[in-house]
């Protein structure tokens, strides 16, 4: 019988207001047999958090990022959410990268600090 090569999968998305969902997504992974990534998961370091990013999504195998309602905090130097540094440094080392978009109804719930429906 083949071996299934598990996968390690990078999860990206503003935190504070999407902690259930990455926790949902992390679960799914882990049921699937692969290995979820995320910040949270990051060491404790003085290299700069880039890096890190960078180290941590040179060795994934996908890019799942998980789009709510809010851009992230902004690097003062790029001017660019972690979130997009993220999602850009993916696409320019061609991982495959997985959307997954919350609704106009599921961000509502959140706002409201309601858990989400799961269908949108």
């Amino acid at each position: 019988m083949a071996q299934v090569k598990k996968l390690q999968v990078y999860v990206s998305s503003t935190y504070s207001d999407l902690q259930e969902e990455r926790k949902a997504a992390f679960d799914a992974i882990l049921s699937m047999g692969h290995i979820p990534i995320g910040m949270e998961k990051f060491p404790a370091s003085d290299e700069k958090s880039t890096q890190i990013t960078r180290r941590f999504l040179d060795e994934c195998d996908v890019f799942v990022i998980l789009v709510g309602g809010r851009y992230g905090s902004i690097d003062l130097k790029s001017k660019k959410s972690h979130i997009e540094f993220e999602y850009d440094y993916a696409r320019r080392k061609k991982i495959p990268i997985i959307p997954m978009l919350l609704s106009e109804r599921q961000l509502g719930q959140i706002r409201k600090g309601e858990k989400i429906s799961e269908r949108g």
